[in-house]
């Protein structure tokens, strides 16, 4: 399996929702019919679901047998995905945004995300329920079902894992993230892998998606004591993450864990 093919795959993922969105969102307007700011939300929100075909296509081409890889997962499971995001998001600032992490604990500032929103109205609800929940669906269909699992029939699983974690990140096309989003993708393909199932890295993403959705990026000053017990629990959080993807590594199957 060439890697060109793989590179084909992830640009249909692309070129297909903006087919999508060309055909109902551009047209029209070039048409002269106004379109209201909800329906360019749902158009939007909507548009990756125009990688079913896609997903179908490579499906069926190379018999890949998605619909036997949604094995159930144990409640167990679930809260240690839950527990996971949360910890991810709250160690996100050191991977995101490392040149303001290190400047702000200097100065003895915590960056952290909390809850807060951009705005709140029908077409920003909308949209985010097409980021919380479609967009996660689907591209991990294709990257995790399909990209990943055919990099793995003829490469290693940490090529795999490296080679289809950066077309993920790549895709997004927002370079200022591109660091974690890489990191994203390996824990995606990693939760997969040990778990078996594509519900595992699917709820890591919806809830990834949802605290982007549901949370900024804030600044706020800390005594001497508070940044060293800020410290500590940066660094106790990164243990825990590595213990956590240590335990799923030792638990192949999700019935198991």
């Amino acid at each position: 399996m060439k890697i060109i093919y793989v590179i084909f795959v992830a640009a249909l993922s692309v070129i297909a929702p903006a087919i999508f969105l060309f055909l109902f969102g551009t047209v029209p307007q070039i048409l002269g019919i106004v379109l209201s700011a909800t329906f360019v939300s749902l158009l939007m929100a909507s548009g990756s679901l125009a990688n079913i075909p896609v997903v179908y296509y490579f499906n069926r081409k190379h018999s890949l047998n998605l619909r036997y890889k949604f094995s159930p997962l144990s409640f167990q499971t679930l809260m240690l995905l839950v527990v996971f995001s949360i910890i991810i998001w709250f160690i996100l600032p050191l991977f995101s945004h490392p040149g303001l992490f290190f400047d702000n604990l200097i100065h003895r500032r915590a960056t952290v995300f909390l809850p807060g929103l951009e705005s709140f109205s029908v077409s920003f609800v909308v949209f985010s329920m097409g980021k919380i929940l479609i967009a996660p669906i689907m591209e991990e269909l294709i990257f995790r079902g399909v990209i990943f699992k055919l990099l793995k029939e003829n490469y290693s699983f940490w090529i795999s894992v490296i080679i289809s974690s950066m077309l993920f990140a790549g895709v997004h096309f927002n370079f200022s993230d591109l660091s974690f989003l890489f990191v994203y993708g390996i824990l995606f393909c990693w939760v997969y892998d040990k778990t078996k199932s594509l519900w595992a890295p699917i709820v890591l993403h919806v809830l990834i998606n949802f605290y982007s959705q549901t949370t900024r990026i804030q600044e706020f000053s800390m005594s001497p004591l508070n940044s060293l017990f800020y410290v500590i629990m940066v660094l106790l959080s990164v243990i825990l993450v590595l213990h956590i993807l240590r335990f799923m590594g030792k638990n192949k199957h999700s019935s198991s864990l």
